[in-house]
C-alpha cells in the first residue's frame, strides 16, 4: 500500500509542532542565555523546566500572540515543504510501481487485453498504411495518446500493433528515419515528445522495444504527470486525457475544472 500524502495534515502537524516543540525549546535556549546574564526576570524561576512551563501556559492561553504566529507560520511552511517532498515521493514510488508491471508482463499477453484506459494501439507512427506514405499528421495522435496519459493516470502505447491487436511492425517507418532502426525510432518519438509536450515530460517516457514473429513494437510506457501536460499545435495548445479507451480533448472550460480538480 503506497501512503498518500494529505497537505491538510502536514500544514497542522507543522503548525502543531512549532507551538508544542520548536517554540518551548527556544525558551529552553532562551531561559539558559538568560541564567547567564542577558535577561534578570529568568531568574525568578528555579529551573529551566519551570521557565518553559510558565512560557507554555502564556502561548497556549493567547498571551504570546505575535510569537505564536511568527513560529506558526514556521511551522506552516515546514509543513509544506514536507508535504511537497513527500507528495514528490508518492508519485514517484507509483511510477515506479506502474513501470514494474508493464515490464514484468509478457507483451502478447497486453495485446491479448485489447484497449483499454491503460492501454492503446497504434499501427505506425508516421507511416499511413492506407495512402501508403509518409504522414507526419499521424505523430499528432501519438503525442495525444501519450499527453492524455500523462493526464490522467499514465498507461501504454503500442506502436506497430493495429487496433485489432495484429502485430504489424515498424518496418515502414525505420524507412521514413535517417537511422533506420530501433535507436533511430527512439530519438525521433522522444524528440517529437520534446517539442510538443516539452522536455521534462520526456522524463515521465520510458521506451521498450519486442519482437513478435521478426516484427519489431514499441512499447511506450508513460507515467502521470504531477502536474498538467499540454500538447503544442500549431498556435494552439490542447489539453486531453483518457476517456475510456480513447483520448479525449478538452475545451478550455472543461480543463480548467479537470485542472483544478486534479492539481
Amino acid at each position: 500500500m503506497i501512503f498518500r500524502p494529505n497537505i491538510l495534515l502536514f500544514i497542522t502537524i507543522g503548525f502543531l509542532a512549532s507551538l508544542f516543540i520548536f517554540y518551548p525549546v527556544h525558551d529552553f535556549m532562551s531561559y539558559h542565555e538568560y541564567i547567564r546574564g542577558l535577561q534578570v526576570k529568568a531568574q525568578d524561576f528555579d529551573s529551566s523546566l519551570g521557565y518553559v512551563s510558565y512560557k507554555f501556559i502564556k502561548t497556549i492561553s493567547g498571551d504570546r500572540l505575535l510569537g505564536s504566529l511568527i513560529f506558526g507560520m514556521v511551522g506552516i511552511a515546514t509543513g509544506f515543504c514536507f508535504y511537497f517532498i513527500l507528495r514528490k515521493f508518492h508519485t514517484n514510488q507509483s511510477n515506479i510501481k506502474n513501470l514494474q508491471d508493464e515490464i514484468g508482463r509478457d507483451i502478447q499477453s497486453i495485446i491479448a487485453q485489447g484497449e483499454s484506459s491503460r492501454l492503446e494501439f497504434k499501427s505506425s507512427f508516421r507511416w499511413d498504411i492506407k495512402q501508403n506514405g509518409v504522414n507526419k499528421g499521424l505523430e499528432a495522435t501519438v503525442l495525444k495518446t501519450i499527453a492524455a496519459f500523462m493526464n490522467t493516470d499514465g498507461g501504454s502505447l503500442l506502436i506497430g500493433v493495429n487496433d485489432a491487436g495484429q502485430p504489424l511492425g515498424l518496418e515502414k517507418d525505420f524507412e521514413t528515419l535517417k537511422t533506420k532502426n530501433r535507436d533511430g525510432f527512439e530519438v525521433v518519438l522522444m524528440t517529437a515528445i520534446a517539442m510538443k509536450l516539452g522536455t521534462p515530460q520526456c522524463a515521465r517516457v520510458t521506451i521498450l522495444f519486442h519482437t513478435i514473429d521478426t516484427l519489431d513494437l514499441c512499447h511506450v510506457l508513460v507515467s502521470k504527470s504531477p502536474k498538467a501536460v499540454f500538447l503544442e499545435a500549431g498556435k494552439e495548445t490542447k489539453f486531453y486525457l483518457r476517456a475510456g479507451a480513447g483520448t479525449k480533448e478538452l475545451n478550455v472550460k472543461e480543463a480548467s475544472e479537470y485542472i483544478s480538480d486534479h492539481w
